[in-house]
């Protein structure tokens, strides 16, 4: 009885816990910060970028597809970053 307690709060737990997922977002960039390592697209969302996108390679104005993990709504309310971004591609 003990052990199914246990699998039903562990359960329980994992289904409260937010799910992080991987989106993509295409735009034109409108400003580059590369000591800040962030970068916003042109509908204003902004994204931090990982330390393997090389972020000299791309200028304002370029078209991207960046591959993010969406941040929460109390961290994007607090510090204006959509989301993590792990992958930024020219856009076809």
């Amino acid at each position: 009885m003990k052990k199914v307690m246990v699998l039903g709060i562990a359960g329980a737990a994992l289904l409260a816990a937010p799910f992080a997922y991987a989106a993509d977002a295409t735009g034109a960039i409108k400003t580059i910060s590369i000591p800040d390592r962030t970068v916003t697209l042109e509908d204003g969302k902004k994204y931090s970028l990982t330390g393997n996108v090389d972020l000299t390679k791309f200028k304002v104005g370029d078209k991207v597809k960046i591959t993010f993990t969406e941040a929460s709504p109390v961290f994007v309310q607090s510090t204006g970053i959509n989301g993590s971004g792990t992958q930024m591609v020219p856009a076809a």
